[in-house]
């Protein structure tokens, strides 16, 4: 075989990506399991005096589980094995139902790690009042002109943080909310297709419990002049600390960053993820409690994905066992 005739794994990537419509992050993953394919592969065959074959049409199942056994070897976790190996099906499909392969089977078929399953983390009660304390006296030392570092405006953080308790968005939902998606009248947030990992837009409500938080939140941006289409959490266009280096938008990572530090100053880990598995699991306990709602409410597709969020009850399952006589 003559180099003008070697399909590239980059090559399977570039064509499978030309028929989607998907966000920059997700196609940053698509190209890291092919990285991690193709370093791996060679990593395997010089490990052990293989010639490394770079033509896609060559890739065996039997190579694929070595490659996969390899890497676990070397601390790729079964979870993100998973993720590449469920990316890297997905390519491969597309090239086999194309016509790009040759291969009759895609080698990825079957190639799943079965992971421990672990229990969702959620909150207590208590330990959500520990965070709001927190911030609340962050709030009084602001007042008093203290410097409070990355929590400035506090006010703002707490809004972040009531909306992730309140409506269990996730983080990249809430920084591709814009001022037009919050609608206070009918107490209603519009989630963007953009920010949504399942591609879709949806409503979601705005409990009474949020609803003044959300109220200060627009109330401040409308004497900033904030414009329907501006980005409504936007702690730099907030701050009294502006400088040159802030940036024109807020980027997921700001969240991730003082949600940290939140976490190490109370000794909690508190994560906007950790609001979503504990909503879904709180609503569950309701005597009225629905699962479609849930899979509404937390944007889901797939009502399976619903019951992963959902930590069982064990009082609910100690009264049920309690009443069998």
């Amino acid at each position: 075989m003559t180099f003008s005739n070697i399909l590239t794994y980059q090559t399977l990537l570039e064509s499978y990506l030309a028929t989607r419509i998907i966000r920059s992050t997700t196609e940053n993953s698509y190209r890291a399991s092919i990285r991690k394919l193709e370093s791996g592969l060679a990593s395997y065959c010089a490990d052990h005096w293989i010639e490394f074959d770079s033509d896609a049409n060559s890739l065996s199942p039997s190579l694929v589980a070595k490659w996969r056994t390899y890497e676990l070897v070397n601390g790729l976790s079964a979870n993100s094995g998973n993720t590449h190996v469920r990316h890297l099906k997905a390519i491969f499909n597309h090239a086999i139902d194309t016509g790009i392969l040759t291969m009759d089977r895609n080698p990825f078929y079957k190639m799943a790690i079965t992971s421990p399953s672990k229990r969702k983390k959620t909150l207590s009660l208590h330990q959500v009042t520990q965070a709001r304390l927190f911030l609340a006296g962050a709030q009084l030392d602001e007042e008093k002109g203290k410097d409070i570092g990355k929590l400035h405006p506090v006010w703002f953080w707490q809004t972040v943080f009531e909306t992730f308790y309140y409506t269990g968005m996730r983080r990249n939902q809430l920084i591709h909310l814009r001022v037009g998606d919050v609608h206070l009248k009918k107490q209603l947030i519009k989630i963007r297709i953009e920010g949504s990992k399942t591609w879709r837009e949806y409503e979601i409500p705005i409990s009474d419990q949020l609803l003044p938080h959300l109220g200060k939140l627009l109330w401040r941006a409308s004497l900033l002049h904030f414009k329907a289409e501006d980005q409504l959490f936007n702690v730099n266009r907030f701050s009294d600390h502006k400088n040159s280096r802030m940036s024109k938008v807020m980027q997921a990572d700001r969240v991730s960053n003082v949600f940290e530090y939140i976490s190490k100053r109370i000794g909690i880990q508190i994560t906007p993820h950790r609001f979503r598995h504990t909503l879904g699991t709180d609503l569950m306990k309701e005597p009225e409690r629905n699962l479609h709602l849930v899979k509404e409410l937390l944007g889901h597709t797939n009502i399976k994905t619903t019951l992963e969020y959902v930590e069982a009850d064990l009082n609910s399952i100690k009264t049920l066992l309690d009443h069998r006589g």
